[in-house]
């Protein structure tokens, strides 16, 4: 007969989500002045790119002028020391309109201004946006080029609002997709969104993964099961629980007798059921399984019987019972019988197993029988109940 016993348990539950870019890793690659694409080195979105690829070329007029300026202002600055602020100046021009230092280098080195100014990926990723054409005419601060590094993703949640209160960011995530079967991603749930979507009644929430092989896409439907911190938790198996419409019941053995015990139940994971209140550890509870109650006036009339104050069975005496054999263990001296209710024990109908004093007489029971029964009002120091005679209805 199972126990009421604590465990450590982690409180686990599902949520559905979908996949999408982590906005922290998407980068403009932007033309800083006026000019005209002249090549298009990447010309389709969803293109990967490297950190570092050139992604156009553009020519600039300002953009050529100010280089000329700057070699110009260099080698004045080399033959009077006076005009080097006037080099500085022509080289801070350059970076305002987007030469990057490798670049500045390139043109010190060459002593040559570049018709073309290379546009380049400042990020590996995918291009997620293509704003020009080659041939294009693009004005400062044209957002040429979007890139994502989908090295790492988001997935959104969306968790019903009876759930929310156990959401904390930190909590351990899991994350499987259908289209992968037998492959699961691990992260941490980073972020909890303040609002509630007032259709849904649902909380956004946030996941950060890590996304190897880019298998993970934006957009993709995965599960996640959300894992909250291991706490310990009073429990029993969840069909032990008979619900009445108005409260939670259990049935508890105490020595020598059965008694109904209400109780507040909590979380259910694994087929057991957290008990809040209104039952101790070690307590031997009956699986409602076992109770054949077959309408709600039946339910409620078994329960006041075993709520109902009254005295224990005399010790010694037997009680007569009736019932149908459900399974037979010669070897052992054991019978599980369907019994029916047994009023001078005050048991309801139910299913259960018996020690038998007299072994010889189960040769002669088969599984489906009917039989007339006498039993012990009180256990025996093993703790079983006892049948002293057991025969065929109608037998001796």
């Amino acid at each position: 007969m199972p126990v009421a016993e604590v465990a450590e348990c982690r409180q686990e539950f599902p949520a559905v989500g979908y996949v999408q870019a982590d906005e922290r890793r998407i980068v403009r690659a932007e033309v800083r002045s006026t000019g005209w694409v002249e090549k298009l080195h990447v010309r389709a979105v969803n293109d990967p790119v490297r950190a570092g690829q050139v992604l156009a070329e553009v020519y600039s007029p300002d953009l050529l002028a100010a280089q000329e300026e700057f070699l110009l202002a260099r080698r004045m600055a080399q033959a009077n020391a006076a005009e080097e602020p006037l080099a500085r100046a022509a080289r801070r021009r350059l970076e305002l309109l987007g030469l990057a230092d490798a670049q500045i280098r390139k043109l010190e080195q060459s002593g040559t201004a570049s018709r073309r100014v290379p546009v380049v990926a400042p990020i590996s990723g995918i291009v997620s946006e293509l704003g020009v054409r080659e041939g294009a005419m693009v004005q400062a601060g044209t957002p040429a080029f979007t890139l994502t590094d989908l090295s790492s993703v988001w997935i959104m949640l969306e968790v019903p609002e009876a759930q929310a209160a156990v959401l904390r960011p930190g909590l351990r995530a899991v994350t499987r997709a259908q289209t992968m079967p037998g492959k699961s991603y691990e992260g941490r749930l980073d972020y909890i969104y303040p609002d509630l979507n007032a259709q849904t009644r649902t909380v956004k929430a946030r996941v950060t993964l890590a996304n190897p092989g880019l298998a993970l896409r934006p957009g993709m439907f995965v599960d996640v099961s959300l894992v909250a911190v291991a706490r310990s938790m009073l429990t029993i198996p969840t069909e032990a629980v008979i619900q009445t419409g108005t409260r939670s019941v259990v049935i508890v053995k105490d020595a020598e007798r059965f008694r109904a015990a209400t109780v507040k139940t909590g979380s259910e994971r694994e087929g057991r059921t957290e008990i809040l209140g209104g039952l101790n550890a070690g307590e031997r509870v009956v699986v409602s399984g076992q109770f054949l109650i077959d309408s709600e006036a039946s339910l409620k009339c078994t329960l006041d019987r075993l709520e109902a104050p009254g005295s224990a069975p005399a010790k010694g005496a037997l009680h007569k019972g009736r019932g149908t054999v459900t399974g037979v263990d010669i070897a052992k001296g054991r019978v599980e019988l369907d019994h029916e209710p047994i009023p001078s024990l005050k048991w309801p109908r139910m299913t259960m197993e018996f020690t038998v004093g007299d072994k010889q007489a189960l040769a002669k029971l088969k599984k489906g029988e009917t039989i007339d029964f006498e039993l012990r009002g009180e256990p025996g120091a093993d703790g079983e109940f006892r049948i002293e005679r057991i025969a065929p209805r109608g037998g001796k």
